[in-house]
């Protein structure tokens, strides 16, 4: 009652915005559809009712509820990314900009500090706390070295710095460490882009499905030439400067007018000459 109240309170005094939707009420998430919906609320309620119940009938149908839930969720995700797919080929031009978008908004939000590193004797830790704790050692290291000075050579007390490492400042230093290597213009750091390649590969794998790499090759859209080695399993991925992609011509550094000029100028001359 008294939470109710205080919501009923703020909202008429701020007023009520659904975050992470879009307009109409309707969440960014493509798959997210009232298929989906209607199915994990019927998987909920199964649940709640096997566990109200507890008998063999209420078991049942919250397994296949579930595996209802499991199956509608893979097909409607699944249609997404192949109609995601089909609009970056019909729309080649803004392709490369609807991609890194993509590709941004699912990793928005997901930053976080190292799962694992290594201990003082070598050990792997896997606690966020221990993690804290070992980076606030490193910095601490790092920043207070233990210094040996020549003889009759002291450094000055006005020098020394007593102020502690929060746990707070450690991990917000961490979050910005490279994952991976340096982030290129576009914030994508090449640890990044493998562990999704590495992600796909093993959904591949799950879904009875092998990804070749006789004809697949990377390649990175810089105005300098970067380095961003990739793998597939044990294979390192060749990197290309340009490569063909629905007949058009796309180069390391981003241009692929040449290659539209070209075409242009051949249906002009095949025009001209019919004429």
């Amino acid at each position: 009652m008294f939470r109710s109240t205080i919501v009923e309170v703020a909202v008429a005094s701020c007023g009520c915005k659904a975050a992470g939707a879009g307009r109409g009420g309707n969440p960014r998430t493509r798959w997210w559809t009232p298929e989906v919906r209607g199915a994990i609320r019927l998987k909920k309620e199964a649940y709640t009712s096997w566990l109200v119940c507890g008998s063999p009938e209420a078991a049942d149908w919250y397994s296949l509820a579930k595996r209802v839930a499991a199956a509608t969720v893979t097909e409607t995700k699944t249609r997404a990314w192949e109609e995601f797919g089909e609009a970056i080929e019909e729309d080649f031009r803004s392709a490369p900009r609807r991609f890194w978008q993509t590709v941004r908004h699912l990793r928005g939000g997901r930053r976080q500090l190292a799962h694992t590193v290594l201990g003082l004797r070598g050990e792997l830790l896997t606690f966020p706390g221990a993690i804290i704790r070992r980076w606030k050692e490193y910095f601490q290291e790092l920043l207070n070295p233990t210094n040996t000075y020549p003889q009759g050579g002291t450094e000055s007390d006005d020098q020394e710095v007593g102020h502690p490492i929060s746990g707070a400042e450690v991990a917000e230093i961490v979050k910005q460490l490279p994952g991976g290597g340096a982030p290129g213009a576009d914030e994508i750091r090449p640890g990044d882009l493998q562990h999704m390649l590495g992600r796909f590969a093993t959904e591949c794998e799950a879904a009875g499905m092998r990804i070749s790499t006789s004809k697949l090759e990377s390649m990175v859209l810089a105005p300098k030439k970067v380095e961003c080695l990739l793998r597939v399993g044990e294979e390192v991925l060749p990197q290309v400067e340009e490569f063909k992609y629905l007949g058009i011509l796309f180069t390391s550094e981003g241009r692929m007018e040449r290659e539209i000029d070209r075409r242009i100028g051949a249906a002009s001359a095949v025009m001209r000459a019919l004429n």
